[in-house]
């Protein structure tokens, strides 16, 4: 949610995935991967986390243990976004940097400069704490 000096997750999408049972086909996927993406901001390692599930899009679908455990921690890490507090202005905020080797196209660049990718996407998603 866009607030005045701020963008917090919308605690009723979060609850929704929290309450969702595992998915039977692949709509429901697709429909769980839309919902991730609106937590992208929110999500550390969005792209690693859900690789089980965009991988099931690219075959036929069979829910494995692998998509069961990732759906789990998933699950798990969103409760933990219920227990975040908004920024407050004049806080230090430290910004950690991470890289997935599973980033689509940004696979095929060095990792000096896939870092320097990270920074600018995280500056350009958290602007409004600058």
């Amino acid at each position: 949610m866009v607030l005045q000096h701020s963008v917090e997750a919308n605690l009723d999408k979060v609850r929704a995935i929290m309450e969702m049972a595992p998915p039977n086909n692949i709509k429901v996927v697709q429909s769980l991967n839309d919902r991730i993406a609106a937590f992208n901001r929110f999500v550390s390692r969005a792209t690693d986390k859900c690789l089980p599930f965009s991988k099931i899009l690219q075959k036929a679908f069979k829910w494995i243990d692998e998509c069961q455990k990732a759906f789990e921690e998933l699950k798990a890490y969103l409760a933990s976004l219920l227990l975040l507090n908004p920024f407050k202005l004049g806080e230090e905020l430290s910004l950690y940097l991470a890289m997935s080797q599973m980033a689509g196209f940004e696979g095929r660049y060095p990792p000096m400069e896939k870092l320097a990718f990270t920074l600018i996407t995280a500056v350009r998603k958290l602007r409004l704490y600058f």
